[in-house]
């Protein structure tokens, strides 16, 4: 975390539910977000799910719904309109985007999800740099 205390990195995993890769890595997000708490209380990231579908409208509900069957503690929510698909170009499920939380700068776009060790290699590659 930095010195305000605020996570150092910030992951956005922009995801689809009917996508079984995404579905894949929802089941490790709260075990790899709970590797990067402190013994003060602090965590060294923040993860953020947005729930994202271009063929399907996604309703309010359905946060809550991923949140619970995935045992998550992080923020949940929707795209509803798919504009966050389309305007941030996305072309695969899941997506993963790194943001420096100092600078609020991207720092690396992630598409697909090759298992839960690639994506805590990625997260390491920024928190322990």
């Amino acid at each position: 975390y930095n010195a305000a205390g605020y996570p150092k990195l910030l992951m956005i995993a922009v995801m689809s539910p009917f996508c079984s890769i995404s579905l894949e890595a929802a089941n490790h997000l709260q075990s790899i977000y709970e590797q990067y708490e402190t013994q003060s209380g602090y965590n060294k990231i923040e993860i953020i799910t947005i729930l994202s579908s271009p063929d399907t409208t996604l309703i309010v509900n359905d946060a809550q719904i991923w949140k619970n069957a995935f045992g998550l503690t992080t923020p949940v929510t929707i795209d509803t309109d798919s504009n966050m698909y389309t305007g941030l170009g996305i072309t695969a499920f899941p997506t993963f985007y790194y943001i420096d939380t100092a600078t609020m700068q991207i720092m690396d776009k992630v598409e697909g999800y090759t298992g839960a060790t690639a994506l805590e290699n990625q997260l390491n590659q920024f928190v322990y740099e």
